[in-house]
């Protein structure tokens, strides 16, 4: 899944920390792909907390507008889904880690990382930037909660459903695997 985010200059909204996995009804090992479309410093770029994929810890949906979870902490399917810590109240509280980028520098993580913007100011000039979701082969999809209902009711349209692999038409290949072990392009 792509996603290109926009934030134009003056906004006084940025990004909350958050943890992509829970706006998505999917599951499995899964990454992104962070790409600038214009040279990035750390102070108007993306942190991530050091090593919160591994807290085996799922976390609720962030607004972007305001920067509150969308909804309390609650259990969906078996699974927690806590409240994400204030992570920009307290950055100090945090082992966090940002770069400044260039053109053609990216970052990937794993979808379970909170990351989220630390800069308080408006951006003076509009910035762009690019994201690419991928998951492995053990990627499925399983339903998280109603707050992604308007997500799932895509995919479902097109023959996809809970328990189902990410795979198939809707849901292309980077790279099939047929090519990566043939060498073939």
């Amino acid at each position: 899944m792509d996603n290109w985010f926009l934030r134009e200059a003056g906004s006084t909204s940025r990004p909350p920390f958050h943890q992509d996995l829970a706006y998505f009804d999917f599951e499995g090992s899964m990454c992104v792909l962070w790409l600038p479309l214009e040279p990035v410093t750390k102070a108007n770029g993306i942190a991530f907390v050091r090593g919160s994929h591994l807290w085996d810890k799922l976390f609720m949906r962030v607004r972007f507008a305001d920067g509150h979870p969308g909804e309390d902490a609650q259990t969906v399917a078996g699974q927690t889904y806590h409240t994400p810590p204030d992570v920009a109240a307290d950055p100090d509280a945090f082992d966090l880690l940002a770069w400044d980028l260039d053109l053609g520098d990216c970052i990937f993580f794993d979808m379970r990382t909170l990351h989220g913007a630390l800069a308080e100011a408006a951006p003076t000039e509009t910035v762009r930037r690019f994201t690419l979701r991928m998951t492995a082969p053990d990627g499925h999809i399983r339903y998280r909660g109603d707050w992604a209902k308007g997500e799932r009711a895509v995919f479902e349209a097109a023959g996809d459903g809970e328990g189902d692999a990410i795979a198939g038409d809707f849901f292309p290949r980077l790279w099939p695997q047929e090519n990566a072990r043939s060498g073939a392009a």
